[in-house]
C-alpha cells in the first residue's frame, strides 16, 4: 500500500505532467478538512523571539528569510519569489506579487499583489542580506541575483529540498 503523501504527490505530478486534470486526492483532502477543523496555534511574542534567536545562532543563513515571515507574515512561496525590486527600503515597505509554488511562478494566494510594512529590525537585515547576496553573485561569477533568497548556487530556491536539508532534519 502507498502512504497518503506518496500517492498525493505522484497524483499531483500527473495533473503536472497533464496526464490528470485533478487529482482525485484533493478532493478527500478537502473533504477531510471540512470534518477536521483543527484551531490554529500561534506562537506567542517569546516563542517567536526564541525562534529568531535559535536560527540566528544554529541556522545564521537563514535567519533573515525567517525574519521576514515572522515580522511580514508572508508566506513560504511569497519569500522565495521576492526580488530585489520588490522592496522599498525609504518606503520601509514590501511588494508581494508573486509566489513560486512547486517551481512555477504564480501570483500570491489571493490573487492580487499587496504592500506589507518591514519594520526597522527587517529592513536592516535586509540591507545587510543585500551586501551578502551581491558578495555571493560576484564570487559565482553570476552577477547581483534579482531574487533576494537563493539557493549555495545562486538559483531559485528548492523549497521541497530546503524543507528536508533545514527544516524536517532537525
Amino acid at each position: 500500500m502507498i502512504p497518503g503523501p506518496y500517492l498525493s504527490a505522484i497524483l499531483n505530478e500527473a495533473v503536472d505532467d497533464e496526464i490528470l486534470e485533478a487529482s482525485p486526492a484533493l478532493r478527500v483532502r478537502k473533504a477531510i478538512a471540512k470534518d477536521h477543523k483543527e484551531e490554529i496555534s500561534l506562537l506567542i511574542a517569546s516563542e517567536l523571539n526564541h525562534l529568531l534567536e535559535t536560527v540566528e545562532k544554529h541556522y545564521p543563513a537563514h535567519y533573515t528569510m525567517f525574519l521576514l515571515m515572522v515580522r511580514t507574515g508572508m508566506r513560504i512561496g511569497e519569500v522565495t519569489g521576492l526580488e530585489w525590486g520588490d522592496i522599498d527600503f525609504n518606503g520601509r515597505f514590501i511588494e508581494v506579487r508573486r509566489s513560486i509554488v512547486r517551481g512555477r511562478v504564480s501570483t500570491p494566494k489571493s490573487g492580487k499583489s499587496r504592500r506589507v510594512d518591514m519594520s526597522p529590525q527587517l529592513a536592516g537585515a535586509l540591507r545587510v542580506h543585500k551586501t551578502e547576496s551581491k558578495r555571493k553573485g560576484l564570487a559565482l561569477g553570476i552577477g547581483e541575483p534579482s531574487l533576494v533568497f537563493t539557493n549555495n548556487k545562486g538559483g531559485e530556491i528548492d523549497l521541497n529540498n530546503w524543507r528536508r536539508v533545514h527544516i524536517i532534519r532537525y
